[in-house]
């Protein structure tokens, strides 16, 4: 491969150039290992790019190189003798939103002498969509540019906040300067300003000098970064400014200090952090010097993620993780290997990726019989797409810990023969190695309780159905391993209807001419092979033994009177419709249940659509593992973003005291929370143009719970425009179990039939008090860039009634 495909256009000037003093901050170092590969990623290599289609892929050659604002990767189409063809063809990705691992699984390209260590795979953390392997000449190329991108994703995430908000409006100036001169003209400032400022179009036209021609006048990004920190201030934090400083001029760290004790409530911090928060913040070197905050930085704090609703420190691990399993929530999800619903669409394995990037702590595998001996995984007696049980053991142990530590649950449903059960015993093995948990952690008699996820950190725990001790090696066990449609399908002759009624309904389709007397007939001799043996399986085993805390049972009560000294290492399935009644009719025996043994919940066999359930009713009754489907975007899976956030997004969220403690009922005290919505910004959404002046904003406040905290309020004023500046609108909830509420506010249009514009989700308990802003997000939980609401908030005691 040639190092470089053609010259690359100088500049006109060198002008356009990120700032020095932030290209310093991302560029600086004195290793020389990581000089060499800036220099890599900087100039640019011929690559391949691969994608998957079954069980093959193809590799298409493109030019990767990183572009001169050090915050972009682009690779381009190339023609033939490797010119590059440009256009549609050439992509760009923001290094803020994507991560880049080494590989480690076998790559299984075109081109046959490509080695396993030579390529490296990018994941996009803002979106669903799938990731990118980009193959180099050698394994020594590809440590490079995964050492290089790393280093400036690391640097670019970590820049002092007043260098990231210099950063940010550097954006706004460049994306207006089209001949990338390093200027723009009077007329496009003035629209930036106008578009994303406080100011009347009136009071920022004055701030700038009238020359002769005014419209035209170029001004560099120094004068456009000034002009910008005057405008972007916000009035009601002007208000709070004066109140705090004794001065109206500046904030000592003294008073910064006593404002973040008695107006934010936060406890752990002192005047020396106060000092450094200055040094962070302070846009004026000046006044960083003298450890003082002006309005600017004041501002620019107020607006950042240390001020955010959500607490910042939750973002960490911080519950205690020496608690038995059974005493956590655990992230979940079901028929994992799908990208859409549940008859037709494709199955893949970055679906399994994808949700272990997202801290998931439990993944489902349905595993059947393949050709040549190999065991798929894929949803049985449908359309969906199959894939090798090898390829997503693979793809687990590669990303099983890449998010979280703490052990994974790998929910297997087994349909497969005893030959091929043996097979995924020497798969899961061989691939997993040490990490696959295949013994207890302590002697039978000295256990009585699951171990906890500290004591399980970096290991893979197997979920299943497991021989009994007294059983030979031929055993035969109950199968409840087809648990997803026990809520609709009786037996397996019921089964056998819904498959014949779902091929006959598609035989209309033409494009299934091709594939139907295939399917038909695959299924045809499927099903007279596992008819007879329907209900009752044979278990390999070398699968059985390694099953050790999730061995699968048959549910019959929730009586723990009934209990055995290995009845913690059992557990059951609920569909969601058995779940949900059982938690409505039985809530107290469930959550007494729960605090021994682990349960696992999934959705209905009727929602082919890949819908979910709400989570809320089965955690208020102790169940740990409810499963969604994670590919879907619909408000249910925005509750569980936000509820798993919490905690380092690890996974696990300890459960309330009274749904561990033996005997022990909810005992929390009741709250009152308050809020004060202060003002609105860009509340439109990506909306532009006269859309966006037009909106008509509504704010939801909702509470999930208790079936007594379940509350929904709104405003109830009309307002026309995208930002309001003194919206000024009081509510005041009371919540009876705060370790169990969950709080959202929906963002929603008015004018466009109330249409859901964005949203955030948290838990009560990581919800800050005093001055924070809402950065809502969108269907994938990504922040909607600049659409704030601005609010205080302060939560007490309730008082009792009289």
């Amino acid at each position: 491969m040639k190092r470089m495909v053609s010259k690359r256009k100088s500049q006109k000037t060198g002008e356009n150039r990120l700032p020095k003093v932030i290209e310093d901050a991302l560029t600086c170092t004195k290793n020389r290992y990581i000089t060499e590969a800036l220099n890599r990623v900087r100039g640019g290599e011929i690559l391949y790019t691969t994608r998957r289609r079954r069980w093959n892929s193809s590799a298409q050659s493109r030019f990767c190189r990183l572009e001169d604002d050090l915050l972009y990767f682009r690779y381009e189409a190339l023609g033939c003798g490797n010119v590059i063809i440009g256009g549609l063809r050439t992509k760009k990705v923001d290094l803020r939103h994507i991560q880049v691992l080494p590989a480690r699984v076998e790559n299984r390209s075109v081109s046959g002498d490509l080695n396993r260590g030579n390529y490296f795979t990018m994941i996009f953390t803002n979106s669903s969509q799938l990731p990118l392997n980009f193959i180099t000449i050698d394994e020594e190329s590809a440590k490079l540019w995964v050492c290089g991108l790393n280093y400036l994703i690391k640097n670019v995430k970590s820049l002092q906040p007043r260098l990231q908000y210099e950063l940010s409006v550097w954006e706004l100036f460049n994306t207006s300067d089209a001949d990338r001169d390093g200027h723009v003209t009077r007329s496009e400032a003035l629209k930036i300003l106008a578009k994303n400022g406080c100011l009347s179009k009136r009071e920022i036209m004055a701030m700038f000098p009238h020359g002769s021609n005014p419209a035209n006048t170029a001004l560099h990004f120094h004068a456009f970064f000034e002009a910008y920190k005057t405008v972007s201030i916000r009035p009601e934090i002007c208000d709070i400014f004066n109140a705090v400083s004794a001065d109206k001029d500046s904030i000592t760290s003294r008073e910064l200090y006593k404002f973040i004790q008695v107006t934010q409530k936060e406890n752990d911090v002192n005047e020396q952090k106060c000092e450094q928060i200055i040094l962070d913040f302070e846009l004026n070197e000046e006044s960083r010097n003298r450890r003082l905050m002006t309005l600017r930085g004041f501002h620019l704090y107020l607006t950042s993620e240390y001020c955010e609703i959500f607490n910042r420190r939750h973002d960490q691990v911080y519950q205690d993780m020496r608690k038995p399993l059974c005493h956590y929530y655990i992230a979940s999800s079901h028929n994992t290997y799908l990208t859409g619903d549940q008859l037709t669409e494709p199955s893949s394995t970055d679906t399994y990726m994808n949700a272990l990037l997202k801290g998931c702590r439990c993944v489902e595998l349905d595993c059947w019989d393949g050709p040549d001996g190999e065991p798929l995984i894929y949803h049985g007696y449908t359309l969906t797409t199959k894939l090798k049980f090898k390829d997503v053991v693979e793809v687990i142990g590669r990303y099983a810990f890449e998010a979280s530590l703490y052990p994974l649950v790998l929910s297997i449903e087994n349909h497969c023969s005893l030959p091929q059960q043996a097979k995924m015993a020497y798969y899961l093995k061989t691939i997993l190695g040490s990490e696959l948990l295949t013994s207890p952690l302590l002697p039978a008699d000295k256990e009585y309780v699951l171990p906890s996820p500290s004591a399980l950190r970096g290991k893979i725990l197997l979920k299943g159905k497991k021989i009994k001790n007294d059983s030979s090696s031929d055993a035969v066990a109950k199968d409840d391993a087809i648990e997803d449609d026990n809520d609709v399908i009786i037996n397996q002759n019921q089964e056998n209807t819904r498959s014949r009624l779902f091929f006959k309904e598609r035989s209309s389709w033409p494009w299934s001419r091709s594939t139907r007397s295939t399917s038909a007939s695959s299924y045809s001799s499927a099903n007279d092979s596992s008819t007879n043996n329907s209900i009752k399986q044979r278990l390999s085993p070398s699968l059985s033994d390694m099953i050790v805390y999730c061995q699968s049972e048959k549910f019959t009560s929730f009586d723990v009177s009934n209990f055995h000294d290995d009845s913690f290492r059992k557990m059951s399935s609920f569909s969601e419709k058995r779940a949900m009644r059982l938690a409505k009719s039985n809530l107290d025996e469930a959550i007494e249940f729960h605090k021994l043994k682990l349960s696992r919940s999934y959705p209905s066999g009727t929602r082919t659509d890949s819908s979910n359930y709400d989570p809320q009713p089965l955690w208020n009754a102790g169940f740990q593992m409810v499963a969604l489907n994670y590919q879907t975007k619909c408000d249910e899976m925005e509750i569980y973003s936000g509820k798993f956030r919490q905690n380092g997004n690890c996974g696990y969220v300890l459960k309330p005291e009274f749904q561990r403690r033996a005997g022990s009922a909810a005992s929390s005290s009741p709250k009152l929370i308050k809020i004060r919505i202060l003002s609105g910004y860009h509340l439109a959404g990506d909306v532009c143009g006269e859309e966006r002046r037009r909106c008509c904003p509504v704010v939801e406040i909702l509470v999930s719970g208790a079936a007594e905290d379940n509350t929904k309020r709104s405003t109830d004023r009309d307002r026309t425009g995208d930002t309001f500046r003194d919206w000024n609108e009081d509510f005041t909830l009371l919540i009876r179990e705060p370790e169990l509420a969950m709080v959202r506010f929906i963002l929603r249009d008015k004018s466009r039939n109330r249409e859901k514009v964005g949203q955030f989700s948290l838990p009560f308990a990581s919800t800050m008090q005093g001055y924070r802003h809402i950065p809502f997000l969108d269907r994938s939980s990504i922040p909607i860039r600049r659409t704030t609401l601005f609010v205080r908030i302060s939560c007490e005691e309730a008082q009792p009634l009289s």
